[in-house]
């Protein structure tokens, strides 16, 4: 099993959350309850930044997609930032690339007016 770490970069305008290692059913649930705590700075976007994740299991996107869904009750957006081919694939495959708006720089998608 791959070592997990997030790293949270708060912003004005929004967090930048870089997801490290391997995201497997074990880190599904730190996962979340970082996410979460994230909102306490009611934050206008979230970009997920996944530059530096080799892996994704599918509770990981289940995570993700728990996360994308309280987030949009509170009217914050979601986005990817940066991902590797391999998990940009496991997101089509999966055909959450249709609900995760996709960057390729995390910059980038936090000061991005609307969606990819």
């Amino acid at each position: 099993m791959g070592k997990f770490a997030i790293h949270a970069d708060a912003r004005e305008d929004g967090v930048i959350l870089k997801l490290v290692g391997e995201l497997t059913v074990h880190d599904s649930e730190p996962l979340k309850q970082q996410l979460f705590a994230a909102l306490e700075h009611r934050p206008k976007r979230v970009v997920i930044d996944a530059s530096a994740l080799t892996f994704i299991s599918s509770l990981g996107l289940g995570s993700l997609v728990e996360v994308r869904r309280a987030l949009e009750a509170d009217s914050v957006t979601l986005r990817l930032a940066g991902a590797s081919d391999f998990v940009a694939e496991i997101f089509r495959k999966t055909r959450l690339a249709e609900i995760f708006p996709m960057y390729s720089d995390p910059e980038q998608a936090l000061t991005e007016a609307s969606g990819a």
